[in-house]
């Protein structure tokens, strides 16, 4: 086998293991020049409704709200590579919570931009839906300490406190519960 023909095979198979990674990655990740997508994955294609053909090409910075997209050109032009979140907007005009983090990278011989999409839908409605359980949890327990200052205790109020007990320690547990059905990465925490 000739050198060449060495050199395109190992060129060949890289280029199937980053396609691999790339693909394997569990969230949308595009490779962008100046804001013009020359590379993504599936999960881009899977976060924003647009195909692989529809994101190629395509200004990215058009998958961004308009009302965060100056955060992300300020971020681009700074070089920022810490995570932060933002509004994006899918293909059916759908607002949604995304985090993203980015990188600047040498390739196919230019220096270009790779960015992670996180879809926060899922951790933002289990957050809020913890708030919502943990207000209730504090509401019980007011009405618990009114319920035990209202009561005298001679009255044999004991079966009125279990209850309150029961619905406090329930409440408790669906706060446990929600805490352990965040994404396991624990995004948004």
């Amino acid at each position: 086998m000739t050198k060449r023909k060495q050199a395109e095979t190992a060129l060949k198979e890289s280029e199937e293991r980053f396609k691999a990674l790339h693909n394997a990655s569990f969230g949308g990740i595009g490779i962008h020049d100046r804001g013009l997508i020359i590379e993504c994955n599936n999960g881009l294609s899977e976060i924003t409704g647009y195909s692989y053909q529809e994101l190629i090409g395509m200004d990215g910075l058009s998958l961004i709200s308009d009302d965060t997209r100056a955060t992300v050109i300020h971020n681009i032009n700074t070089g920022y590579e810490k995570p932060y979140e933002v509004k994006g907007v899918r293909k059916n005009g759908e607002i949604y919570p995304v985090r993203l983090e980015a990188r600047n990278i040498p390739y196919q011989g230019k220096n270009v931009r790779v960015v992670e999409f996180r879809d926060l839908t899922e951790t933002k409605r289990f957050e809020k839906e913890k708030e919502n359980l943990e207000g209730q949890l504090l509401q019980a327990q007011k009405m618990e300490a009114v319920g035990k200052l209202a009561v005298p205790p001679f009255f044999g109020s004991s079966i009125k406190r279990q209850d309150q007990l029961s619905n406090i320690a329930a409440i408790h547990t669906l706060i446990w519960i929600t805490e352990f059905r965040l994404p396991p990465n624990g995004v948004g925490r």
